[in-house]
């Protein structure tokens, strides 16, 4: 949507009404990303106006707090790519590409195509994630061997109970819990072509 008022006006009234996926966590809906493990625990932080300053800069410098004691948690994953089992840095279930101001987590999501774009992110020294997160930016993050990305309909987050997720940047709950797409749930209007 374009930031000027006209223009933003225009889009609307021209704009192309399309379906577009939502997730969905029990009777619970989210458009973008549901993150769990490190950042669900920066985005709570951030709700919690622990940062010391708001959006995108004040989420970077929460991370790099954050990174100096996070434990990551292991993670019990089921979806259609199968089942792991394993400690995690992050899970990032991508119904779009981008969250948390452009930082580009799942690079190839798409709301159209039924499915989630599930970012896996193996434990991280401190050194590995600070190289590691400029490149979420440009989604170029994918290419590291610690990180993963499978595709799946639907997500079983299970393993240590209690644990966080955030989704659009706000609480949705805590594990254990199944994140499911909802497939053309709602329409949107999209600049015309």
């Amino acid at each position: 949507i374009p930031r000027d008022l006209g223009r933003a006006v225009r889009c609307l009234v021209e704009g192309q009404s399309t379906p577009i996926d939502l997730g969905r966590m029990g009777d619970r809906y989210f458009s973008t990303v549901a993150a769990f493990g490190f950042d669900a625990e920066v985005s709570a932080a951030m709700a919690a106006g622990r940062a010391p300053f708001s959006g995108t800069p004040g989420y970077i410098a929460q991370s790099l707090r954050h990174l100096r004691h996070y434990q990551p948690p292991i993670a019990q994953l089921r979806g259609a790519f199968g089942q792991l089992e394993q400690p995690v840095f992050l899970v990032a279930s991508g119904n779009t590409r981008s969250y948390g101001g452009g930082m580009c987590i799942a690079p190839h999501a798409t709301p159209h195509d039924a499915l989630f774009d599930v970012c896996i992110v193996e434990p991280l020294s401190y050194l590995q994630a600070l190289a590691l997160l400029p490149q979420v930016f440009s989604g170029r993050h994918i290419r590291h061997p610690a990180v993963r990305v499978e595709r799946t309909h639907f997500l079983e987050i299970g393993g240590e109970a209690g644990r966080l997720l955030f989704a659009d940047g706000e609480y949705c709950g805590q594990t254990p819990l199944v994140l499911e797409v909802a497939p053309a749930a709602v329409r949107a209007i999209l600049p015309a072509l």
